[in-house]
């Protein structure tokens, strides 16, 4: 199959926006989510393409591997392995840096004072208490950013059962009611209409099925015409839609401002991925290309470093500084994770991790 280089340079955008979403840049600066649209808020939710992006392309390059006569299971099982792969050794992996952030907690207020033994049941119930609820386990593995992971494997399940069975429309049918009920979960749950789940419908594949289909489609009937251009107007009415809408649901109902899928987010990231599967030429870049490859790496890495510089991006002394080190915050991040994932792939079985 043949690589798309527009795609690969709408992911390190997409990517980039993931991290700022993560990073917070300007929040400590913000009036908070329950206040009015400032600095932090707007590069918020204009970075909710990003995750929808990433589900619609996923789809249209399994849709199109199997229109390309590859079968349905096989694709299927060999896409969901190598994103499991990476969900599941992320979670041990974040999981042993949380360990050892515990033990250093522990030696700071005791001291020596603890044995080995019971430094050892400290570490046990630690473990047990963060593995105690398999619902979270299952959907968000041992970090919330790896929902995505997870989400992805449920899209894969589900579209090649119904796809194998000629069940599209019910697959197109069940996606648009599993989006709905996500919607009426989440950002419209203080609405008349809302309802009380028991589970975060961000996970799963409330929100994902459907971006997840839409690519799928896209790959079976590519849009006719200009796809750039059709891709603008899409991701233009999607950012306008889903402003509109949090604003509204923030004036009538008091709901947060920042959210994480609203209807507009949905076309949001359609438009950016027609953009990015249009290839058209000023799209296309030798950087970008390299980076894609590493940009699922980067997904996983990137929170580690967040952990490490966001508490470095408190307030100091002088406005300068501030200003300048929010504005710099996000491509460190990038650079630092992109640096890990390369460096990772050299190895042979690291490499599954990031690639």
């Amino acid at each position: 199959m043949a690589r798309i280089d527009s795609v690969d340079t709408v992911r390190v955008i997409a990517i980039t926006a993931v991290i700022a979403i993560h990073a917070g840049p300007f929040r400590y600066m913000s009036a908070g989510s329950l206040g009015s649209f400032d600095l932090w808020l707007v590069i918020n939710q204009l970075a909710r393409f990003a995750v929808p992006f990433f589900f619609v392309v996923s789809g249209f390059f399994w849709g199109q591997k199997i229109d390309e006569g590859r079968g349905i299971a096989s694709t299927s099982v060999a896409m969901s392995r190598r994103i499991l792969t990476i969900f599941i050794g992320w979670s041990v992996i974040y999981l042993c840096v949380d360990v050892g952030l515990h033990v250093r907690d522990i030696f700071r207020e005791s001291g020596s004072a603890l044995s080995l033994v019971e430094m050892a049941k400290h570490v046990y119930w630690y473990m047990i208490d963060r593995l105690s609820d398999p619902v979270t386990i299952l959907f968000e593995g041992t970090r919330e950013h790896l929902w995505f992971l997870a989400a992805l494997v449920w899209c894969v399940a589900i579209s090649a059962v119904l796809i194998a069975k000629g069940c599209t429309k019910t697959l197109i049918g069940l996606a648009t009611l599993l989006y709905a009920l996500g919607l009426l979960g989440k950002a419209y749950a203080q609405t008349p209409l809302g309802i009380e789940m028991p589970i975060n419908t961000r996970d799963g594949p409330f929100f994902g099925l459907i971006l997840f289909t839409t690519g799928y489609l896209l790959a079976k009937h590519r849009p006719k015409g200009d796809a750039f251009r059709s891709g603008q107007i899409v991701l233009l009415v999607g950012i306008v839609l889903h402003f509109a809408e949090v604003d509204y649901l923030n004036r009538r109902f008091g709901t947060d401002l920042a959210q994480d899928y609203v209807v507009g987010t949905y076309f949001m990231g359609v438009g950016a991925a027609l953009i990015a599967l249009s290839n058209r030429g000023g799209l296309r870049s030798a950087w970008s290309s390299s980076i894609g490859p590493y940009v699922l790496g980067i997904y996983a890495i990137h929170q580690l470093v967040v952990q490490q510089l966001s508490p470095l991006a408190a307030e100091t002394s002088t406005a300068l500084w501030n200003y300048g080190w929010q504005t710099v915050l996000v491509p460190l991040i990038l650079g630092v994770s992109l640096l890990g994932s390369r460096l990772l792939a050299r190895n042979p079985i690291t490499r599954r991790l990031v690639t």
